[in-house]
């Protein structure tokens, strides 16, 4: 890995299944670490040989993928313990498919527009000061990424890196969970 001294980039999307991520928008971020290359079909082939995987083009899908069949494969009838599955490149586990995780952003529909309709670029964004969702007027909601056990490609595309998903913050269930984070200033503290 390499260290990446920040810098600004398009964030959001203009897909339309990711339409709580609409518009693009100029953001600057604080650098990070990061693999040198990306993965090359030699190493994609070695991982396919290993692992089994199936992408999903070569998946047809079927009732039974879908979360009301629980296959238990990774062995846990829900949400499996913290850290049970491997390390991403940065050494974080369980960023996807275990637990939506709450981010301390409240969830705007019109978030990210206000910010692409703003000086751009926006330089570490920290969320709106409020909620809104039209869908649910006067319920006050925050960001979640991640996806959790229960999605599945089929239906359910916020679990997907460009996207993200809303909730209401007293939202009782067994498929949530948070990280703490710091910034780069908190942390010589």
């Amino acid at each position: 890995m390499v260290w990446i001294p920040g810098g600004t980039f398009w964030h959001g999307s203009n897909t339309p299944s990711y339409y709580d991520s609409f518009p693009w928008h100029l953001i600057v971020v604080d650098g990070f670490s990061m693999d040198t290359t990306a993965v090359t079909n030699e190493q994609f082939t070695t991982f396919v040989a290993e692992t089994s995987y199936i992408t999903i083009a070569e998946r047809a899908p079927k009732a039974e993928d879908f979360p009301n069949n629980n296959t238990c494969l990774d062995e846990y009838r829900a949400a499996a313990p913290v850290g049970s599955f491997p390390a991403n490149g940065f050494g974080l586990r369980d960023m996807a498919g275990n637990v939506w995780q709450w981010c301390s952003d409240w969830y705007r529909a019109d978030y990210y527009q206000k910010l692409a309709n703003g000086p751009q670029p926006v330089r570490n964004p920290q969320g709106p000061s409020d909620s809104f969702d039209p869908a649910e007027r006067g319920v006050a909601k925050r960001v979640r990424r991640g996806g959790s056990y229960l999605c599945t490609d089929q239906y359910c595309t916020a679990f997907e890196a460009g996207a993200r998903g809303k909730g209401a913050p007293d939202t009782g269930t067994n498929h949530m969970g948070f990280r703490c984070v710091k910034n780069a200033a908190s942390v010589d503290q």
